[in-house]
Order: structure tokens, then sequence, then C-alpha cells
């Protein structure tokens, strides 16, 4: 029985997707499969840049996004900004296709409201919003943007959160 077992395992794990399988690596962060199923069925991926450096004004940090085999085009859901090395109240970011708040505005610039870098603590994490709820996009890095600067050293990791189409 336990022979049987295994089998029907090994077979099950063989016929999943490849996608379900798969756990990106980018540039400055981690490309996974989100748990929850988008409409499309492929999921959700998530792409950062860590420790992003918000006291540092009109820098552009590069966010890779991997698409699967298949796929050419993503739906944009949003940028979490989360990990804050300290309160970061002070500084504003945007999300474009090309440097220097270039190409397509995903997310324009927008005032930070993490007040805090404690874990577990209300204003630890913003979600930001942007795209177009009737554009898909093709580009294959998007550039975060720290437009205002801090004025006292704070880093945080900027996520983009979307699904391939």
């Amino acid at each position: 029985m336990k022979k049987y077992f295994i089998a029907f395992l090994v077979l099950w794990m063989l016929a999943l997707p490849a996608w379900a399988q798969v756990t990106f690596l980018g540039n400055n962060g981690e490309f996974q499969v989100v748990p929850n199923v988008s409409v499309s069925g492929m999921g959700q991926l998530q792409s950062c840049a860590r420790s992003i450096n918000f006291n540092s004004a009109n820098t552009d940090n590069a966010i890779s996004l991997l698409l699967p085999a298949g796929s050419s085009n993503f739906y944009f859901w949003r940028i979490l900004l989360a990990n804050a090395s300290a309160s970061i109240t002070t500084a504003t970011i945007g999300v474009y296709s090309a440097t220097g708040a270039g190409g397509t505005t995903l997310v324009a610039q927008t005032a930070i409201t993490v007040s805090t870098g404690a874990a577990s603590t209300s204003n630890n994490l913003q979600q930001l919003y942007g795209g177009s709820t009737t554009e898909s996009f093709n580009f294959s890095t998007i550039y975060a943007r720290v437009i205002n600067a801090q004025g006292s050293a704070a880093t945080a990791d900027v996520c983009v959160l979307y699904s391939p189409l």
C-alpha cells in the first residue's frame, strides 16, 4: 500500500504545471508564486528590491519582472513598502517603466506613510496602487524612484505584485 501511495505522489507531482513548481530568483530580490490564484489561473508573482535607500533623492531602483514561459504581459496589482529600518514619512516614491521617472507611470509620486520599522506594528507597511484597470503591461523591468529623500537614514523593501497573462 505504501508503495502505491508513494507512486501516486510522484505521478501527481509530475502532473503539476511547471509554473507551480518554480521559484524564480531575480534582481536584488526573490520571485515567488503567491498561494492565492488570480483570474488567469496562473497566480500572483512577487518581485522585490531589498533595502532601498530612502535617504537618497532622485534615485532609481530596478525591479525585474519575470514571467513564466508562454506569458508576455502582466497585470499590475500593487506595490508594497515593507521591512523599514526606521520611520519613513518625509520621503516620496513613484514607480515607472523607465529611469528618471520616464516611460509609463505605474504609481505617481506618493508620500510614504510608514511611521515605524517595528514588526507586527500598525503603520509598518504601505500599499500603493496605480496602473490601470483596463491595461496590461509587458515591461521586464520597472523602477521604484525615491523622489524626495527622508532626511535621515532609512531603508525599506519595495515589492511589486503582478499576475502573468
